[in-house]
């Protein structure tokens, strides 16, 4: 269940991207991806939560085209371009920042298995939040370029 309080993000996650830790007020945003699903974390002084998930019914196999969209400090994940889960609206009294480290954090300072093992064949960053309708024009260009197939599972 997503949460927009806590720490259960130092623990058990493989970060595809890593959270920058965003001080008292902004939090660094973060993704961790495994083979059960998806989770978008917001970190910060004490502030760790996974502030939005997607469970997977199945393994998280074949490749998929995956995205994370910020609106407002509210956070959704979409799969080969289908909204599958809205987070819950930061708390931070800040920004929610893009992350800088792709695979984890190199140093690991929690736990020794946080830094992501998969494969990635791109990473798509941008400044402001994407329509849904580019999202999918994306999302379609990237399946048709690495042939993924479509749907969610």
């Amino acid at each position: 269940k997503p949460s927009n309080e806590g720490i259960s993000g130092t623990t058990g996650q493989h970060y595809l991207l890593w959270p920058e830790h965003g001080g008292t007020q902004n939090a660094g945003q973060g993704l961790s991806l495994g083979t059960n699903g998806i989770s978008n974390y917001e970190h910060g002084h004490n502030y760790l939560p996974a502030t939005a998930l997607f469970k997977s019914s199945g393994k998280m196999k074949p490749w998929r085209v995956i995205a994370v969209k910020y609106d407002n400090k509210q956070p959704s994940i979409y799969i080969n371009s289908l909204l599958i889960a809205e987070g819950l609206k930061s708390l931070r009294s800040g920004d929610v920042y893009t992350p800088i480290h792709i695979g984890g954090p190199g140093t690991d300072t929690w736990n020794i298995n946080s830094n992501y093992s998969g494969h990635v064949a791109a990473i798509l960053i941008y400044d402001t939040a994407l329509s849904d309708t580019n999202v999918k024009i994306i999302n379609d260009k990237l399946r048709e370029r690495f042939t993924l197939p479509e749907g969610v599972n």
